[in-house]
């Protein structure tokens, strides 16, 4: 076979690869996590987020327990900039509550 023939092959083996994934990934997940649990007793459970009284998230981790995630309180951040720019005004309860925050770490670090 020529490189020409062996690139096409690639390529078609790539996007059935791509589309049967697409399909079955559903039925793979279900398989992999029956077969986790039985191997381990345990069944496999993701990470959880959760929000805390002020609307902070924090992700419930299996192995860790409760622990603050920077990328996902910025992410949650960034979620309630753009409900209050849309005009979702139901997250203005928590922008006095962080100015506080913001007040009492600047008092403590001086």
């Amino acid at each position: 076979m020529t490189k020409r023939n062996y690139l096409a092959v690639l390529v078609i083996s790539f996007v059935i690869a791509s589309v049967a994934g697409n399909f079955t990934e559903k039925r793979v997940r279900v398989w992999v996590e029956s077969l986790y649990e039985i191997v381990t007793g345990k069944p496999m459970v993701s990470d959880v987020t959760q929000t805390d009284e002020k609307g902070v998230p924090f992700v419930v981790e299996r192995t860790i327990g409760k622990q603050r995630n920077p990328v996902t309180v910025a992410n949650r951040a960034l979620l309630y900039h753009d409900e209050y720019i849309r005009g979702d005004f139901l997250q203005t309860h928590l922008v006095p509550e962080l100015c506080r925050l913001a007040d009492r770490k600047r008092e403590a670090a001086k």
